[in-house]
């Protein structure tokens, strides 16, 4: 629909060296891309999702790729993707 997608962006970001995001989301799509790195950089990137997430945002990862502990990170799982929790 053309009111959804004005408002609608698609960006890239260096996950690893990139500038910090200074906006919040609603939606972030990373697929496939955490299962290539080790587990320090996975929680580093995982907490930059979080903090650009709005309150009731949601993440998905890709079907392999999972958050061990994703209260740790103030997040909820769902069936396949996880909200940032409300305060």
């Amino acid at each position: 629909k053309s009111f959804l997608k004005k408002d609608i962006t698609y960006e890239e970001h260096d996950l690893i060296n990139g500038v910090p995001i200074r906006q919040k989301f609603h939606l972030i799509f990373c697929r496939n891309v955490l299962i290539y790195f080790n587990f320090e950089l996975q929680k580093k990137v995982i907490q930059s999702f979080v903090n650009n997430l709005e309150e009731g945002g949601v993440l998905f990862l890709g079907r392999h790729e999972s958050i061990l502990e994703p209260r740790d990170f103030n997040l909820e799982r769902e069936k396949s993707y996880y909200v940032k929790e409300r305060k």
